[in-house]
């Protein structure tokens, strides 16, 4: 890692009140560069080797099946990432807001592959890594508005592995795979 910038955990204020669970789940005495690394292996590691009928479980009528969590986690991370970006570089503007039900439905996970799903998740991971490491610490400490809601630069960059280990969880109750 080239940036070893300590990056502080986010404190209530620098991001919606919402997003408080979702950091709960994650280690803050982790740097979040390790953090983001280690999830990437495990993600890949859980998933991989499922059989076509489990990639396509769904563990109750209407929910997503396995394809459609790693899509709208690879959306998720997509657009997170962007808003760093737009963050960092004085967006002055509200980047908006997504309807995850609406991204999944128009994704068309379940017709992709595992490897194409997990290729694009790799390379995402790869490229916002590189742009983190690549800030200041100044950087980090700037904030900005999604949504019409104002959040810091660190708290964004903490909820990216928040809301995955989110799904890693959800994966292992309600799917049965397990991402240790």
């Amino acid at each position: 890692m080239e940036n070893k910038i300590n990056i502080p955990f986010p404190e209530p204020g620098e991001y919606p009140e919402y997003y408080a669970t979702y950091y709960k789940q994650i280690n803050p005495q982790i740097h979040i560069f390790d953090m983001m690394e280690t999830q990437r292996n495990r993600l890949i590691a859980a998933v991989s080797n499922l059989s076509q009928d489990k990639q396509h479980f769904r563990y109750a009528a209407g929910k997503w099946s396995v394809l459609e969590v790693l899509g709208h986690c690879i959306d998720t991370e997509r657009i997170f990432g962007y808003r760093v970006l737009g963050f960092v570089r004085g967006e002055t503007q509200s980047l908006p807001g997504y309807d995850e039900n609406i991204y999944v439905a128009e994704g068309n996970f379940d017709q992709r592959s595992l490897e194409s799903l997990l290729k694009e998740f790799n390379g995402l991971r790869q490229a916002n890594l590189a742009l983190f490491e690549s800030l200041c610490e100044e950087d980090y400490l700037k904030a900005g508005v999604a949504n019409n809601k104002e959040m810091k630069v660190n708290a964004l960059l903490y909820l990216i592995p928040a809301h995955l280990e989110h799904h890693l969880q959800i994966l292992k109750e309600r799917y049965g795979i397990n991402a240790v």
